[in-house]
């Protein structure tokens, strides 16, 4: 029997709230930048309150979401070293290494194997991306179609009748699927591994060009500044990228465009035009690379032979460098 000191599941759900609520915090703060950016309102007082929201209340908005973030972080690498340690002590009695829900052939596989296609589909969209789509150690055949699924559902979903922000995360989150379907057709064996429209700010995706679970080398890419995958051409370019540098690599190579956080943008403020001060925020690495060590870990339980490579691309480099340091299962990292 495995023993577990702490409900490893739900320490990441505890994570993935903490990200929310401070992509939520962000969002708000956004707005209220816009808000009093606008032409009507001027004078001393409109002048004396940017200077304030700039130099104080902005500030204090970013300073909890930072915060929040690294939390986050600290309960996704609490999670993942609860599960070595667990691991190690399930080794020394025989027992299995990792908790039987997220194991290949494990109850939560077969039960989706035993389903019927019309039971899939007939499945709320909660469970997807609560279930199946995040749990990093099925196999990458299981999370390949409940994603599929999941994204004929959201790119069928009506617009919702509520505030501005809702109606633009919609547009975004259409954008996004279509650039996933187009992927999709583009590239035949590609596995759709991450679709959530509802984790942060940007919709995260993760594509593998190729079966990861069964390739000798795979090889996970994670994007970097300004990078997100609801915006035009988000997908196409990376995911050519990575196909030419396949075809360069010997043996069977899996290649993962790996977008599952939200990246630093170029947000311009004042003092700041091109909004590169914003990537040099620790917070997104930090709330990115619990996820990322999840699914290396995924990739390792399902395909042990493999040769794991990272590459971190611009700032996607400082969250696989943090991602290295909470999980051993990358063969070599690249930062680029």
């Amino acid at each position: 029997m495995s023993m577990y000191g702490a409900d490893v599941a739900q320490l990441r759900e505890l994570g993935r709230r903490f990200e929310d609520a401070a992509a939520r915090l962000e969002a708000g703060r956004m707005s209220v930048a816009d808000a009093i950016q606008i032409k009507a309102w001027f004078g001393p007082a409109a002048i004396a309150f940017r200077y304030e929201w700039e130099s104080a209340h902005s500030r204090r908005i970013l300073d909890a979401a930072e915060r929040l973030r690294t939390a986050a972080a600290v309960l996704h690498s609490n999670a993942l070293e609860q599960e070595r340690t667990s691991a190690v002590s399930a080794a020394g009695s025989g027992a299995t290494a990792r908790p039987p829900v997220d194991r290949p052939g494990s109850s939560l596989a077969a039960k989706w194997d035993a389903m019927t296609d019309e039971e899939r589909r007939r499945l709320p969209l909660s469970q997807f991306t609560d279930v199946y789509s995040y749990a990093s150690s099925l196999p990458a055949r299981v999370r390949d179609e409940a994603n599929r699924i999941a994204l004929e559902r959201y790119s069928t979903m009506p617009c919702p009748a509520g505030p501005e922000a809702a109606v633009d995360r919609y547009r975004r989150m259409l954008v996004a699927t279509e650039q996933v379907q187009v992927a999709l057709r583009e590239h035949p064996d590609a596995q759709l591994l991450v679709f959530d429209p509802g984790s942060g700010d940007s919709v995260h995706v993760a594509i593998s060009l190729g079966d990861m679970d069964t390739a000798d080398n795979v090889a996970v890419r994670t994007q970097g500044w300004t990078s997100r995958a609801d915006k035009e051409g988000g997908l196409s370019d990376p995911l050519a990228r990575l196909a030419a540098l396949r075809g360069h690599v010997g043996g069977e190579t899996a290649m993962v465009l790996w977008m599952d956080y939200d990246a630093p943008q170029n947000q311009p403020s004042f003092g700041d035009v091109f909004g590169i001060a914003n990537a040099q925020q620790t917070q997104y690495g930090e709330a990115g690379a619990g996820r990322l060590a999840d699914f290396a870990e995924g990739i390792r339980g399902n395909n042990p032979d493999a040769r794991i490579t990272a590459l971190g691309h611009s700032y996607g480099s400082y969250v696989t460098g943090l991602a290295a340091q909470q999980t051993d299962v990358f063969d070599a990292v690249v930062v680029f």
